[in-house]
């Protein structure tokens, strides 16, 4: 009996351990809005966390915002989240495809994000089924 509670002590113990600290952000959606497996291992099933979230236009400084966030760039002296070029910038690609995540030791998941086509209104919309000549 006592072999049973510690045994199930330990795999009590086991859920609640802290997930191992991230080293640097992972891909969380690709930029074919694909799910990536890479961070599910500092994802664990515990609702005490907060969810940050940064929307804006390209260069606005989304991805700065979220290295001061992490206090990553205040540890460290540099960026967390890799700001965009001015080459990238110029030419006007994106430095974040998809959605990069990052969870601080203070369980804290912030969310890096490409600027949407569709939030940008650059989307041309297309019918499903081309119109027909009667």
């Amino acid at each position: 009996m006592l072999q049973c509670v510690r045994a199930n002590q330990s795999c009590l113990s086991d859920r609640l351990a802290a997930p191992p600290e991230m080293a640097a952000p992972a891909k969380f959606i690709d930029d074919s809005l694909q799910w990536c497996d890479n961070a599910l291992e500092y994802l664990v099933d515990q609702p005490d966390f907060y969810v940050v979230g940064i929307i804006g236009m390209q260069g606005a400084g989304k991805s700065t915002v979220m290295s001061i966030l992490s206090a990553w760039a205040i540890v460290r002296a540099m960026q967390l989240f890799r700001p965009q070029s001015r080459e990238l910038r110029e030419l006007g690609q994106h430095c974040t495809t998809g959605v990069d995540i990052y969870v601080t030791p203070e369980r804290t998941i912030l969310l890096d994000t490409q600027v949407s086509r569709w939030a940008q209104g650059k989307c041309c919309l297309e019918p499903q089924h081309p119109s027909r000549s009667l």
